[in-house]
């Protein structure tokens, strides 16, 4: 295991010591999670008309249906509990996944608009060149916010009109539905659940969140 910090990559030892558990655990969840219980993963890539590529139901989906996972390719990890400090920003994956993008040493600049928060020292990273595999960091806001200040009243709004667009959002997976031997992971695997019945070929839409809009302006 590695940790990119920028374009130079150390050992896993670098990694402060209280993250090292999180961090395995994260990367670690989801193929055990397949170990022992089968996803059907219920979307493809296409086209977009809202933003680049989007994914799509590849069948009829059923509110509270799991349709695809949210992908660790990376961890992101940042000691000092500021998202925005860079200089301290790391990156941990499996080197081989470094290999198979197009960017072999990926930057925390190029991808932290991609990040999943787990928490405040921690962000999971699914990288927009991989699209093998689950395909949940493919997914689409139906609502965009072009704002670099925080306004309660605009947030409001996103979330009224994102309730009545968007079909999905993201969950962590619920423990009392995992294998006995799975307990305590499903706060480590983000799945993309749907929030209303889905026909096949409409796109499946999840809500960001207003801030996430907010932070996106101001890179």
């Amino acid at each position: 295991m590695f940790v990119c910090f920028c374009h130079n990559i150390i050992k896993m030892n670098e990694v402060p010591p209280f993250l090292e558990n999180e961090i395995k655990f994260l990367i670690n969840a989801i193929p055990l999670y397949t170990k022992h219980h089968n996803i059907d993963q219920k979307c493809e890539i296409k086209t977009s008309t809202i933003h680049g590529n989007g994914i799509f139901a590849n069948c009829d989906i059923l509110e509270g249906e799991i349709i695809t996972l949210y992908p660790v390719h990376g961890v992101c990890v940042c000691p000092s509990g500021e998202r925005g400090d860079h200089a301290r920003l790391g990156m941990v994956g499996a080197f081989d996944i470094f290999n198979n993008i197009q960017y072999r040493n990926p930057t925390i600049e190029d991808y932290h608009v991609y990040g999943m928060n787990h928490s405040k020292y921690i962000f999971t990273i699914g990288y927009p060149e991989i699209t093998n595999g689950f395909i949940g960091h493919i997914a689409n806001d139906g609502v965009k916010v072009k704002t670099n200040v925080f306004n309660p009243r605009q947030k409001q709004i996103y979330l009224n009109c994102a309730s009545e667009r968007n079909n999905a959002r993201f969950l962590r997976l619920n423990d009392e539905n995992l294998h006995k031997g799975l307990k305590g992971i499903g706060q480590y695997i983000t799945s993309v659940t749907a929030t209303k019945n889905i026909s096949q070929g409409e796109e499946i839409l999840v809500t960001y969140g207003y801030e996430y809009w907010v932070n996106k302006s101001h890179t």
